[in-house]
């Protein structure tokens, strides 16, 4: 696929709506069909989370009546930018469910509803070319894989990546530690570098500028702000373009 503008791609997108409308009504849920960012149509690299999380409707129509596409951590985005993908916008970031929805909701329809959009995945990675596909948390790769295997899927899940969510944040500073990642923490020049990246990838999702300014304003500076977690990508992504693979353990002596 060269463009989004694919007529296939296009045809995607209403399923996908289509599909959270369809959620709501058998699933008794309250979801909000969230549009993807448009990063790459051919990437080489694809990278999946679970689905799009809000704390209230309003605040999500908020978004997307601003143009807003695709709840991404956007350590992740520049992460994957430099270090992935050699300071080229070659990656893909999706939600496996294109839903936003509460945290409450998500627990308690995902059963049947990673079900629902199974099929909907591998027609997404169809159509990007057939990537290979770096899930966004250990318990993503799990489900995936999972899932994949039960439904005879030629996908494969190559490897994951630390959770971003407030949950694993105790975690991550223990894999941070064992690995001795210091070195890794991202500079001040870094970090200069990194919102010029993110709002040439907003501008690529067709953002006017105060949508922009405003994100900036809410949340994406915290994301700049969680060092350890650049240091963790950081070395995931290195690791995975050079071998293939990420080092997530070490070996106890």
């Amino acid at each position: 696929m060269k463009s989004f503008k694919d007529p296939k791609w296009q045809a995607f997108v209403k399923k996908c709506k289509k599909r959270v409308t369809d959620d709501n009504k058998e699933l008794g849920i309250e979801s909000v069909f969230l549009p993807q960012s448009e990063i790459c149509p051919k990437p080489k690299y694809l990278t999946i989370a679970m689905e799009p999380g809000m704390d209230s409707v309003e605040e999500m129509k908020k978004w997307i009546k601003m143009g807003y596409k695709g709840f991404v951590n956007f350590t992740i985005d520049y992460c994957a930018y430099k270090f992935l993908c050699g300071e080229k916008y070659q990656y893909q970031f999706v939600d496996f469910c294109k839903g936003a929805m509460t945290q409450e909701d998500a627990g308690n329809s995902k059963t049947q509803r990673y079900k629902n959009w199974l099929p909907l995945l591998k027609e997404e990675w169809e159509l990007l070319g057939k990537p290979p596909i770096i899930a966004v948390g250990k318990g993503m790769y799990d489900i995936l894989t999972r899932e994949i295997k039960k439904y005879k899927f030629e996908m494969k899940i190559a490897d994951y990546i630390i959770h971003y969510s407030r949950q694993t944040a105790g975690y991550r500073k223990k894999i941070y530690e064992r690995f001795q990642l210091k070195s890794y923490l991202p500079k001040e020049e870094n970090k200069i570098e990194m919102k010029k990246v993110i709002d040439e990838l907003l501008k690529k999702n067709e953002l006017k500028q105060s949508a922009i300014s405003e994100i900036w304003n809410g949340k994406l500076y915290k994301d700049i702000e969680q060092e350890q977690l650049f240091a963790l990508y950081k070395s995931n992504f290195k690791d995975f373009k050079t071998k293939g693979k990420i080092q997530h353990f070490l070996r106890r002596s």
